[in-house]
């Protein structure tokens, strides 16, 4: 079951999946580029090598430190108010970041109207906003829903605090839903779940394991159309361009349109290559940016195009490299997301504490939404990274031995 431990595993499904489905048209999309099947044959086959590879390193690895098979819950030492410190500063981030909204809608009487009846005002808003000190803070919410996980599975902790612990979680999670964004909550609670697979991969079976896997997808699909009903992209009634219900053809929307609108620029030559690595190193460009350093580079949002009767500006985790260095640039950036991500992984299970767990997710998570945005290239991966890398800088990684035959 350790193969569920690689980010590369993540990858090698969900992309493959995410391509049967565009290949199935439902939509009457743009005939497959040879590119676009060259790319996921890249993807497909990098994926295989690197998870035969990286999954003997798991198996014959025994892990100094704190062990990957832990005999039972270890006593928590950490002060339960870390996570309320932590859980004050992400909603104190949604506050600042809704005094903003405040007003540019009239105050907040105007803002609660807008939430209820009319969202998509504000996800316009947050498009237009650019950099915001209350978005960063918010960022503090990924640490948060991990480090609960963490406590709720491998620490002792009693049942007053177990219920702290889920009061914060829920408040957490219900405050990032006012960003109105349908990949935001998705991202929050695979964070959360994660934890719980990790543990079901040490302690559990398989049959444990595919059940939990089930209701992570199925919740991921309920957070997905609930959110679309509320923000106006799904409607109870009305045509549809394939002839399928709304909540169906918005789902299978959101799984392939990245394939439709990364197979238009395969298609069209050369025309859709950006200057320099605006696109894949943004947020170092524009932290440079505000330090002086650099220009502040364009605009992230892309010209959107139709693709089948709709249109998209999203391009799959392929995009940025294809736009900043052609296909060579998608080759590298593929064994990134393979190899690398994978080494990384098992570095950070040689760990095996709470922030080496938490970059783990963040690696997955990239890979499981490769088939859709490339979450690579975010302002919260690269942070995260950062802080993750100054930590092994100031700590080292762990020593490894080798099982004994």
């Amino acid at each position: 079951m350790k193969i569920f431990l690689l980010p590369s595993f993540y990858l090698l499904v969900f992309f493959n999946i995410g391509f049967i489905l565009f290949e199935f048209r439902l939509i009457d999309y743009l005939e497959t580029s040879p590119y676009l099947y060259f790319i996921v044959l890249q993807v497909n086959l990098l994926c295989l090598m690197s998870m035969i590879f990286h999954r003997k390193i798991l198996v014959v690895r025994r892990y100094a430190g704190r062990a990957m098979n832990f005999s039972s819950r270890e006593k928590s030492t950490n002060s339960i108010y870390m996570v309320f410190i932590l859980s004050f500063a992400s909603l104190a981030g949604i506050y600042i970041h809704s005094v903003y909204l405040f007003d540019q809608l009239g105050g907040i009487e105007a803002y609660l109207l807008v939430l209820a009846n009319s969202s998509h005002e504000i996800r316009i808003l947050n498009g237009d906003m650019g950099f915001s000190v209350g978005i960063q803070i918010a960022y503090l919410s990924w640490v948060v829903v991990s480090l609960i996980s963490y406590k709720l599975h491998f620490e002792n902790v009693t049942k007053s605090q177990s219920v702290f612990l889920l009061a914060c979680f829920l408040l957490v999670f219900l405050g990032n839903l006012t960003f109105i964004d349908r990949t935001r909550p998705i991202w929050l609670a695979w964070n959360f779940f994660f934890v719980s697979i990790l543990h079901t991969v040490l302690f559990g079976n398989l049959k444990v394991l595919a059940r939990k896997m089930i209701r992570l997808g199925a919740g991921a699909l309920g957070i997905f159309v609930l959110i679309g009903l509320w923000i106006g992209k799904i409607e109870g009634e009305g045509e549809t361009i394939s002839g399928a219900p709304q909540w169906l053809e918005s789902i299978y929307i959101y799984i392939t349109g990245g394939y439709a609108y990364l197979n238009i620029l395969l298609s069209s030559g050369g025309s859709f290559l950006s200057d320099g690595f605006t696109r894949s190193f943004y947020p170092i460009l524009m932290f440079l940016s505000k330090l002086g350093l650099a220009s502040s580079p364009p605009s992230q949002i892309l010209d959107f195009k139709n693709v089948g009767g709709y249109e998209t500006n999203i391009g799959t985790f392929v995009e940025p490299f294809l736009s900043d260095g052609g296909l060579i640039l998608v080759a590298i950036f593929i064994v990134v997301h393979t190899f690398v991500f994978d080494f990384i992984a098992t570095r950070c299970y040689s760990k095996m504490n709470f922030i080496s767990i938490f970059y783990v997710s963040l690696l997955i998570f990239c890979n499981l939404i490769a088939f859709f945005v490339p979450k690579f290239v975010s302002v919260p991966f690269y942070g995260f990274t950062i802080i993750y890398f100054g930590y092994i800088f100031l700590s080292g990684f762990s020593k490894v031995t080798y099982a004994k035959k």
